[in-house]
């Protein structure tokens, strides 16, 4: 089972502004996320999580039982 990625408009604009590099490793890590939504380090809940790229990190929340 795939999981779907929603983004922020806050997130989308910081994304745009990093180096072609940079972007294509997030890229890629959010990807991976829709494969293995529970990859990173819990951040006090199960459904909370963060993923180090590089210098910048990805916070991201997991909706297990939300169907869409």
């Amino acid at each position: 089972m795939g999981f779907r990625i929603f983004s922020t408009s806050a997130f989308d604009e910081k994304l745009e502004k990093l180096d072609s590099k940079e972007r294509r490793r997030v890229e890629n890590a959010v990807e991976q996320l829709k494969l293995n939504p529970f990859s990173g380090k819990p951040l006090g809940y199960k459904f909370f999580r963060e993923k180090k790229i590089g210098k910048n990190r990805l916070y991201f929340l997991v909706y297990e039982q939300l169907v869409i």
